[in-house]
């Protein structure tokens, strides 16, 4: 790991196999190994090593689809993921996340509802869940959300966003407006 820290990538990976070498059924080494792929980007080789490595998926999927554009094996990653982390609210939320950009609204809202029930003060889902309803059409839906998110944290300015957007889309002007200060 010291390798590593000081970006020094190729004798790390040496300093691994060699304890993997050494004790082959060891699987601290492998997770150890695993997690230090994982950090450096190397999705794949952290599959490799550990299969059950839901952060992994999750993170490869994400790279799939914003720098690839790859929605088949975005979505196939953070399927994996979820299903080796089911009570994981971050895997849930970058799933539905996924999800969302494959304009598959009404399963990304599953999840986000997933993810609170998990997590139900996590007012940065509850902002997202707002968010998809406004992004889809379902302006009543993204009031509720949004309100429910300005009652867990009022102070948080971008929780009013949803609210404010929705209301305007509503023909509720005079509301929007006196929300766009805040």
């Amino acid at each position: 790991r010291a390798y590593g820290a000081l970006g020094r990538d190729a004798e790390a990976e040496d300093m691994f196999q060699r304890a993997v070498n050494l004790r082959p059924g060891f699987w601290s080494n492998y997770n150890a190994w695993a997690n230090y792929c994982l950090r450096r980007g190397k999705f794949d080789k952290a599959i490799e090593l550990d299969t059950a490595l839901a952060e992994a998926y999750s993170l490869r999927g994400d790279v799939r689809l914003s720098e690839e554009w790859d929605w088949e094996h975005a979505i196939r990653d953070a399927e994996r993921a979820a299903t080796l982390a089911p009570g994981s609210a971050d895997i849930a939320t970058d799933y539905a996340d996924i999800l969302l950009s494959a304009n598959q609204p009404d399963s990304a809202v599953a999840l986000v509802r997933h993810a609170l029930a998990i997590e139900p003060e996590n007012v940065q889902n509850q902002f997202f869940l707002a968010n998809i309803f406004y992004n889809s059409g379902h302006r009543d839906s993204a009031l509720k959300a949004g309100a429910r998110a300005v009652q867990m944290d009022p102070t948080v300015p971008w929780v009013y966003w949803a609210l404010m957007h929705a209301n305007f889309d509503l023909g509720r002007k005079v509301i929007a407006d006196s929300m766009a200060g805040l």
